[in-house]
């Protein structure tokens, strides 16, 4: 696409909307309250998941959590198996919904 072809936002939406397109967010976009201040969904897996004696990085705390797991023999399908049982947890805090319930997407605030 060149500089002077205005790209069509519209269509994109529209395309989401109708189900023929899936958006894929970036990390960025999931965020929770977590005792009363806003994070990333990610940093606060990590830091649920988080061993005492590991330094979590700012930048994708989660990836790097994952790589001293599997660095040091773990499965993958272990992971996946504790990040579900940590979000479906009674006290873990949800991201919100980027589409409203009527299929529209919200704007962020």
């Amino acid at each position: 696409m060149s500089r002077e072809t205005p790209f069509d936002w519209d269509r994109l939406i529209e395309s989401v909307v109708r189900g023929r397109l899936i958006p894929v967010g970036g990390h960025e976009l999931l965020l929770v309250q977590n005792y009363g201040s806003e994070t990333l969904h990610q940093r606060y897996l990590a830091e649920v998941l988080q061993p005492s004696a590991v330094q979590l990085p700012q930048e994708e705390p989660l990836q790097f959590l994952s790589g001293c797991y599997l660095d040091r023999g773990g499965h993958r399908e272990d992971i996946d198996l504790r990040l579900r049982e940590t979000m479906n947890g009674a006290d873990s805090p949800s991201p919100e919904l980027l589409i409203d319930e009527d299929g529209r997407l919200e704007a962020s605030s």
